[in-house]
């Protein structure tokens, strides 16, 4: 049904992906490629397998030196822990 062609535009890109598992596996990537900045907003985000290796990787690339925002729903993500 969907390609997995990245379709580029003046400096951005995206692509399609079948499922959770390519959606969280490309975003590791792309946090772990970031080099100044990153933002990025979630609705649910949960500190389960998951979440913890993004949590992880965005430690990480703070690290690195990046900046580092994001943006959670208290909605969708309001079961984490403080």
């Amino acid at each position: 049904m969907f390609s997995h062609e990245v379709v580029t535009a003046e400096h951005h890109q995206f692509q399609f992906l079948a499922n959770g598992i390519e959606a969280f596996a490309a975003l590791e990537r792309l946090i772990g490629s970031a080099q100044r900045s990153l933002s990025s907003e979630m609705y649910i985000f949960k500190a389960d397998d998951t979440g913890m290796r993004i949590r992880a990787a965005l430690i990480d690339a703070r690290r690195r030196g990046v900046r580092v925002r994001l943006l959670l729903d208290a909605f969708g993500s309001g079961q984490l822990p403080r």
